[in-house]
């Protein structure tokens, strides 16, 4: 599917594991060697579902660009990217402008962002359970809808999937 009406599917990824980064800036933290294993699998595991985007929004946050970059080796072909600075240290409201204001064009956008914002986005907007979203976890989102009317309860789960 390429734009107009329809279905969309919003994969929401939690950047993995970082380090502590000690004496650095909490937006410069990089991925920890378990969080460069994480990543690759999310890569792998995307792939392996066809959830291949045509459009990422990621933080500007160095974990979540590393995140992508290793995910993106997986991806094929490699889409835009978005660094979105209102994804770090975003709330849900923040998260739910950012996926409003998609371009209609796009009907599979990955998400790139932070805890709690990325699992109060997917609690929002398609409900589920409360187990957590560990990092380097992913959920994917169906909407029957446009980017633009992307409200709570609009959506529905299709999958979850955690390293």
């Amino acid at each position: 599917m390429t734009g107009g009406a329809g279905a969309r599917r919003l994969v929401v990824l939690r950047h993995a594991h970082a380090t502590s980064g000690a004496g650095l800036p909490d937006i410069e933290r990089p991925l920890s060697e378990r969080g460069e294993t994480e990543a690759a699998a999310a890569g792998a595991w995307l792939a392996a579902q066809a959830l291949g985007p045509d459009l990422v929004i990621c933080s500007v946050a160095r974990r979540t660009r590393e995140t992508y970059g290793i995910v993106e080796r997986h991806l094929t072909p490699a889409p835009p990217v978005a660094y979105e600075t209102r994804a770090y240290e975003a709330g849900l409201d923040d998260l739910l402008a950012v996926v409003q204001e998609t371009p209609e064009e796009h009907d599979t956008v990955l998400l790139v962002g932070h805890n709690p914002g990325v699992y109060q986005l997917v609690l929002s907007l398609a409900g589920g359970a409360e187990r957590g979203f560990p990092p380097g976890s992913a959920a994917v989102i169906e909407l029957d809808r446009e980017w633009g009317y992307a409200n709570p309860g609009t959506g529905r789960l299709l999958t979850r999937w955690a390293p």
